[in-house]
């Protein structure tokens, strides 16, 4: 909204939002920005107006949930009560929620509306016995303008671990205000892109300040322990280039060859390999898949639908080792106004685990007035599905070692 408004009320009188209570050592500093390190004011300072007309985020050292630089957090999954901001404790078979605490700290309301706050969650790229998530608020009208605050993540016993992120499971909470700043409806819930775990993050949209409008962005991850006897690598190149990278740039139209490197890194030989794609929405398979490795070195045309139900390609001796080739090109089904990156992931099943890595396609779509009237322009990533049932959907099934009672996943490239 672009009504100004006069002043909301004091901070410390705001409406209540949804709260999180949390538990953190003051002697342990996680957060930061991008200006060195900005001050902290008090709830009372802020309804003196020591901010002026500058925007600042989460940097309230008496706030509601506490001292507000502290703003990433962690809980078992369905639990309750206090929330950890520093170090929590996991255990395999369980799910946690990691929660980014959003607040403009102006007393302004709308007259001090920060523009498309950005909200990102960057998991670790770890095996081992810690793991960090690190949590980044962009927002260009503000000073600082970008914030970042972790939790890290460790075992019990010091058993290695990774923390799959669960694809599907990003939320914001939120409450509905109106034009006056009274709010209507409390810890409302909206879905938000996978998008949130990539470099673009996701929009939360514009935030006024004072309580009444923070926000809550939400994740879920799972920690695996396992002990992977395999490796998995995607990558990707524009079609007639010799080098390959993590992502490309391209238009619709332009052709791009992925590349899936499969390792066994066991002590002995391993049957019935199987692999699949999760191709992209906006990206088609053009021309045949080939599987690559000692048996056949020229390549060797695989038939069979790699998208829906997989491919066996065979068993490996020590070391051994497997590349799967094909070659796509990129339509516009729907892709937005702006920056499109559309994420390939490579599966490989060998037994009771499943790892998968990805590639990104980066798409600039340039739009009319008339254009963006019709079509999205917020800067979402198009992410297909990659978690458990889409894999059980894809892979299980007719030759197939992986069964729907035992799998894990590596989302990233985690267990280089």
């Amino acid at each position: 909204m672009n009504k100004s408004i006069k002043a909301l009320s004091a901070v410390a009188a705001a409406a209540a939002i949804v709260g999180t209570s949390v538990a953190a050592s003051a002697n342990v500093m996680a957060w930061g920005d991008n200006t060195g390190g900005r001050a902290s004011y008090t709830k009372a300072q802020i309804n003196d107006n020591i901010l002026g007309d500058k925007i600042v985020f989460n940097s309230i050292s008496d706030g509601a949930d506490g001292d507000e630089k502290n703003f990433v957090s962690a809980r078992e999954t369905g639990a309750t009560g206090l929330w950890s901001a520093n170090e929590i404790t996991v255990s395999e078979g369980k799910t946690y929620d990691v929660s980014l605490y959003i607040h403009n700290n102006s007393p302004k309301g709308y007259a001090a509306t920060a523009k498309n706050v950005i909200a990102t969650f960057a998991l670790e790229q770890k095996y081992g016995n810690t793991v960090t998530v690190e949590g980044y608020i962009d927002a260009k009208d503000a000073t600082p303008s970008q914030y970042w605050d972790y939790v890290t993540f460790k075992s019990a016993n010091g058993q290695n671990f990774y923390l799959d992120y669960v694809e599907g499971s990003a939320v914001m909470n939120y409450n509905e205000v109106d034009a006056n700043g009274n709010i209507t409806k409390k810890n409302v819930v909206k879905a938000l892109s996978d998008s949130v775990i990539t470099k673009s993050g996701v929009s939360v949209g514009d935030v006024p300040g004072c309580y009444a409008f923070s926000r809550y962005v939400t994740i879920k991850v799972k920690p695996v322990f396992t002990d992977a006897n395999f490796t998995v690598e995607k990558t990707v190149r524009k079609a007639g280039d010799k080098t390959w990278s993590e992502s490309v740039n391209a238009q619709v139209g332009d052709k791009v060859e992925y590349n899936i490197h499969y390792k066994n890194t066991t002590e002995g030989k391993v049957e019935n390999v199987m692999f699949k794609d999760v191709l992209p929405t906006n990206m088609k398979i053009v021309g045949d898949v080939k599987l690559y490795n000692a048996t056949n070195p020229n390549g060797l045309v695989k038939t069979g639908d790699i998208v829906k139900d997989g491919i066996n390609i065979g068993g490996y001796d020590i070391n051994g080792d497997a590349y799967i080739r094909f070659t796509a090109e990129v339509i516009d089904n729907n892709l937005i106004c702006g920056k499109n990156t559309l994420r390939n992931w490579g599966q490989i099943g060998v037994k009771a685990i499943t790892l998968q890595d990805s590639a990104d396609v980066v798409v600039q779509k340039t739009c009319t007035e008339e254009q963006k009237k019709t079509t999205p322009t917020a800067t979402v990533s198009s992410l297909p599905k990659t978690g458990p049932e889409a894999i059980a959907a894809g892979i299980v099934g007719a030759g197939s070692i992986v069964t729907a009672a035992g799998y894990y996943v590596a989302s990233r490239k985690q267990l280089r």
